[in-house]
């Protein structure tokens, strides 16, 4: 059997990470007999620090703490470390703590890497989540156009938090952008690696806090100088 890690980066997301917890593990229960599923939670110094149980979570939960805010970017790395250090998984998910993401993708997206023989698969919001705010929208085609000019990678949907990857990407994936700018440096990984990658269709449910915690317009501005200061200058 398959063994799959979900590394989930959380910062100040309260009960909702909580929630997605339960969620996911509701869900994944129903295909226990095809892949073995290991969770990763990663708190990025939050105010109030995950505290979820093992009780009435179906597979074993591993909850690591940042002792000073470093950004997703950072916490992701700490995620892939520990994996990569104890766990040793076929194939790894990232998600969203603040329960956005759909945990049957998690089934579907295993599936089709393994079908089609790919070393990640990134997601993309456009197909299957048509209510995004039309100034997010515009910022993510923004960003997929430049990520387009610096990777080579014609992706649609730039910093989509959901991504499924096998083992031998995750040994490549060693972050050093600690913010939001690791997802484009995910994907220049992918590139300079030369690894199979695709672009599957993902949902996403909008909640009136996600989208006042979600990227703002400054915030795709940092991104947008976090990268230009590593294709500048860290080549």
């Amino acid at each position: 059997m398959k063994k799959c890690a979900i590394v989930i980066p959380s910062f100040n997301e309260g009960l909702r990470v909580t929630k997605t917890i339960l969620d996911l593990s509701q869900v994944l229960q129903e295909v226990s007999q095809e892949f073995r599923f290991e969770l990763v939670v990663v708190d990025d110094c939050s105010s109030e620090p995950v505290n979820v149980t093992q009780q009435g979570i179906g597979f074993p939960i591993y909850i690591l703490r940042h002792t000073i805010n470093l950004g997703q970017g950072a916490a992701l790395e700490t995620g892939f470390a520990f994996c990569r250090k104890n766990l040793k998984p076929d194939y790894v998910a990232t998600v969203d703590a603040d329960g956005q993401h759909n945990a049957k993708d998690i089934i579907r997206f295993l599936r089709h890497l393994e079908k089609e023989n790919l070393d990640i698969l990134f997601a993309t919001r456009f197909k299957k989540s048509p209510h995004i705010p039309w100034m997010r929208k515009v910022i993510l085609k923004m960003a997929s156009r430049f990520e387009l000019f610096i990777t080579g990678l014609n992706l649609s949907d730039a910093h989509n938090g959901f991504r499924v990857f096998n083992y031998k990407c995750l040994e490549q994936l060693k972050l050093t952008q600690n913010r939001m700018a690791h997802a484009t440096e995910i994907k220049q990984i992918v590139a300079s690696k030369k690894l199979n990658y695709a672009e599957l269709e993902n949902s996403i449910t909008y909640s009136q806090e996600s989208l006042q915690k979600g990227q703002s317009n400054l915030g795709a501005l940092l991104i947008l100088k976090d990268l230009l200061n590593s294709y500048l200058f860290d080549r």
